[in-house]
């Protein structure tokens, strides 16, 4: 009688499997991290926006026309992010952090983006990807 054998094939399945539940852990893992970090990173911009835009030109209110805005100093609202990021130490807790501030002088407001990296969860030292947050802030007269 010439009967296969089918030693080991139970192992190999449930090798395969088990790769399969690692994978899917690391890829929930991942995108529950990369939420996460959004989400902080968008709370941090919301901060830094508001903090920019209490940054009033006085120049303009003093000299210029009754607005229904008050008008943003640039230069204000840009060191008030720095001072933001400095004081609650946004680049020690995310990776490559940066920041930029846009003031549209029209619109009265400020809008903040911040970037960062994210490391990825069971990837070794692969680089992360890139995380990104933005705020827009106005300081309204009412």
């Amino acid at each position: 009688m010439n009967r296969r054998r089918d030693d080991g094939q139970v192992t190999l399945m449930i090798i395969g499997f088990v790769m399969i539940v690692v994978l899917l852990v690391g890829v929930v893992a991942n995108a529950s991290k990369a939420f996460v970090y959004r989400r902080s990173l968008a709370s941090w911009a919301d901060g830094a926006a508001v903090a920019a835009a209490q940054n009033v030109a006085e120049d303009v209110v003093y000299t210029g026309p009754v607005l229904d805005d008050l008008p943003i100093s640039a230069d204000g609202a840009r060191g008030a992010v720095t001072d933001y990021v400095a004081r609650h130490g946004l680049a020690e807790r995310f990776e490559d952090f940066d920041a930029a501030v846009a003031v549209d002088p029209a619109a009265a407001t400020v809008t903040v983006a911040f970037r960062a990296r994210m490391s990825l969860v069971l990837a070794g030292d692969v680089g992360g990807i890139p995380i990104t947050a933005e705020a827009t802030a106005t300081a309204p007269l009412d």
